[in-house]
């Protein structure tokens, strides 16, 4: 047999491994204990770490599959908490329409950042009213935990979402927790372009968190709602310029595309 056409023939044989099927495998699989039934509304997923090691996948991909699993409206990231089962009446009502407004461009990243200010502001509001000793200890933890990890991008993004959700679970209505979760979701990868390129605004933020957290240890409801509604605004002014670098809302990777990663 000719050498060239022996070496044609059996680079036939092999067909390259996409890193999209496996991706639909991932999502196929989970996606299919969920529906099932094996997987029931809330019920928490293994943490990354663990559920990367049974699959035998990269963390990457993982991430990658279990944010189109989200957008799907079969599961849920919980800041600071990890990944849950959602809901099905309450979270695709809410997580999958607006996911899909910010893809067509019906609704635009400056809109979000506007309603997650009115939203967040409220439940800092109703934190104040009602946080005890604990909620305030968590609060500071949360906040050392900002300055030991202000030189790292990753786990910067994870301890700030933890932060707001520990902020919204403490106001104790659970549909505004959701609300915010399913934007947060959506706001993680500008979020992670502005620490890494915006270093400096870590202590900035550092010190803004710090007054919310003072003003709802003093159960002052006013302030906190106000030094929230301040802190986002910065945000916004910040996240306003990078959001312009992308032609479409990063949404679950595709050719070409930003994904947006969820933490734990």
């Amino acid at each position: 047999m000719n050498t060239s056409t022996s070496t044609a023939t059996r680079q036939e044989l092999f067909q390259p491994i996409e890193k999209l099927d496996l991706r639909a495998r991932i999502v196929g699989q989970i996606g299919e204990l969920v529906r099932s039934g094996h997987l029931q509304p809330h019920d928490k997923l293994p943490p990354e770490r663990q559920l990367q090691q049974m699959l035998n996948v990269s963390r990457p991909l993982l991430r990658e599959a279990l944010q189109q699993l989200t957008t799907a409206g079969l599961i849920e990231a919980r800041p600071g908490r990890g990944w849950y089962v959602a809901d099905s009446t309450v979270l695709t009502s809410l997580s999958r329409p607006l996911s899909q407004h910010l893809l067509r461009g019906e609704i635009t990243i400056a809109e979000l950042l506007q309603a997650r200010k009115v939203i967040e502001g409220e439940t800092a509001a109703l934190a104040a009213e009602v946080a005890t000793s604990a909620d305030f200890a968590a609060l500071s933890d949360l906040l050392r935990t900002m300055h030991v990890t202000r030189d790292d991008p990753t786990s910067r993004v994870e301890v700030d979402a933890a932060f707001h959700g520990r902020i919204a679970a403490i106001a104790g209505n659970r549909l505004l927790e959701r609300i915010l979760a399913s934007m947060d979701n959506l706001l993680t990868e500008y979020r992670r372009l502005l620490v890494a390129t915006v270093p400096e605004r870590n202590d900035v933020a550092n010190a803004e968190h710090e007054r919310i957290v003072a003003a709802i240890a003093r159960h002052d409801k006013e302030a906190a709602a106000a030094e929230m509604r301040a802190h986002l605004d910065a945000v916004s002014v910040e996240v306003e310029a990078p959001s312009r670098r992308y032609t479409s809302m990063p949404g679950p990777s595709t050719s070409g595309g930003r994904s947006v990663t969820p933490r734990d």
